[in-house]
């Protein structure tokens, strides 16, 4: 097992990112339409 890593493991964290920070944005979208619609 080579120390270098992959194109999979690169992409896959890179997914891994970009998924996380789009439901951190949709949480924060969701909660502030929640508050007003309250």
């Amino acid at each position: 097992m080579t120390r270098r890593r992959s194109t999979i493991d690169i992409a896959d964290e890179a997914a891994r990112q970009i998924v996380a920070g789009w439901l951190g944005s949709r949480r924060r979208w969701y909660t502030r339409l929640l508050t007003r619609r309250k």
